[in-house]
């Protein structure tokens, strides 16, 4: 069974798990987003920030790894999504030209997506080449008095 977020010094047991609960221990709201999938992620995503400071409980710092491997490969696949629906976006069909001094496109956008995709992949290798690391340690489930 999974400890309770509190009792574990604010790491949630699944990084996703019980997500409005998780939402609403993140302090004051911003403006509503298009999706509140998005919104919810955002706020989980800086709880789990917080939360991450410190491990107080060293084993848990293996399946956190994990989990987190995971959700940064499910970004990396949302940005590149995101990418390649701009790139097929059309002025006139998706969008009615652009404002600015011509610094900025949808295929810019496309471009900074798929920039952004492909360093999500690198850093997922890295968090799960870490993770196979970590794997090794036999961690402690409490620090220990040196």
């Amino acid at each position: 069974a999974d400890i309770e977020p509190s009792a574990r010094g604010g790491i949630p047991g699944r990084l996703f798990d019980d997500l409005p609960e998780h939402v609403g221990r993140c302090g004051k709201r911003r403006h509503l987003a298009a999706l509140p999938q998005q919104r919810q992620f955002e706020e989980l995503a800086r709880a789990l920030a917080h939360s991450t400071r410190a491990v107080p409980h060293p084993r848990d710092s293996y399946r956190l790894l994990g989990e987190l491997g995971a959700t940064i490969d499910h970004l990396a696949q949302v940005i590149d999504q995101l990418g390649k629906w701009h790139s097929r976006t059309e002025d006139g069909t998706h969008y009615d030209g652009e404002d600015g001094d011509g610094t900025g496109s949808a295929r810019a956008a496309a471009d900074e997506l798929t920039t952004a995709a492909n360093m999500l992949r690198l850093a997922s290798s890295h968090v799960h080449r870490a993770h196979g690391h970590n794997g090794v340690v036999r961690w402690y489930q409490e620090p220990q008095e040196s």
